[in-house]
């Protein structure tokens, strides 16, 4: 009888055999490294440009839906690379031979990173705080925050220090707090010695309050003055100044809001999750875009 050794060494039938006396179980490393290398190189593999089209000239909102049976006729006919528009979508219509004015690009991309109910809370505050200030808001600038806040209001500076804002509880608290009494204890889930010591755990990042979750609507404790003006202020810092003037609430108000979009990346950002230099999570799950009725209309 024949021996094949390429069997042993490269976990063909004997090694399967020997593995599941030893109790091990799945893939023989190499084999599960070839796959893993595999999902790798397609998640990372570069989309491919869709064809050249005849550039289609969109000026207004009128023209959009007039052009929406031939954007998505377009987009059916190049499925694959329809991910790009959720990363961003004037870059990803480009591609596609469609061509925005500048005032409809700005219009793209402010209808695509609120819903409706934020987008018109968003253009209220920005109009109102426009017209107060004699300046479009920059509420993530903290040079331009703290000198709106003290220079142009004329707020007093408090002594923040260590202080903490009051944030909102996450959607999930009260679903937590309820189901922790009944979650059952962590047990041994094999029973006798390990074969092979262990050496990977998981674990959790520590838990970090974000500024979308800021409470506008708690009471700010009362800090006492500040010995100088600081030269910059964060949202966070901002928030202890938003019962001193209506504003200053505005403006952190705002600075959720803008937390709250969707993200639309930047062109150099575009190029390298379409060449897949750059890992993505919607090009991970969505492999291409179809419209199921491109005669329909299309809604904002």
């Amino acid at each position: 009888m024949s021996r094949d050794k390429g069997d042993d060494d490269k976990g063909g039938p004997k090694a399967s055999s020997a593995r599941s006396k030893a109790g091990l179980t799945g893939a023989p490393p190499d084999r599960a490294g070839s796959r893993a290398a595999a999902g790798l190189k397609h998640r990372l593999s570069p989309l491919k440009p869709p064809k050249t089209f005849e550039t289609l000239e969109v000026k207004d909102h009128r023209g959009v839906a007039v052009a929406f049976r031939k954007i998505a006729a377009r987009i059916s006919e190049d499925p694959e690379f329809g991910v790009m528009m959720a990363i961003n979508p004037v870059l990803a219509m480009e591609r596609y031979g469609i061509k925005l004015t500048p005032e409809m690009q700005d219009h793209v991309l402010r209808a695509v990173r609120h819903p409706p109910r934020l987008r018109t809370r968003r253009e209220a505050l920005e109009a109102k705080l426009t017209e107060a200030l004699g300046t479009p808001p920059r509420v993530d600038d903290e040079t331009w925050l703290a000198q709106v806040l003290f220079d142009r209001l004329g707020l007093e500076p408090r002594m923040v220090g260590d202080a903490q804002p009051a944030y909102r509880p996450p959607l999930n608290a009260e679903v937590m707090t309820r189901i922790k009494p009944v979650r059952p204890a962590g047990n041994k889930r094999y029973p006798g010695p390990r074969r092979l010591a262990v050496r990977s755990s998981i674990g959790m990042k520590p838990w970090k309050e974000a500024v979308r979750r800021l409470d506008l609507g708690a009471a700010v404790p009362d800090l006492p003055p500040a010995a100088e003006r600081p030269q910059s202020v964060t949202l966070e810092t901002a928030w202890f100044y938003k019962d001193r003037h209506e504003l200053a609430r505005d403006l952190v108000e705002l600075g959720q809001i803008q937390r709250m979009a969707f993200p639309i990346r930047t062109p150099e950002a575009f190029r390298k999750i379409a060449s897949g230099e750059q890992p993505n999570a919607f090009r991970s799950w969505i492999t291409s875009v179809r419209f199921k009725d491109p005669g329909g209309s299309m809604k904002p």
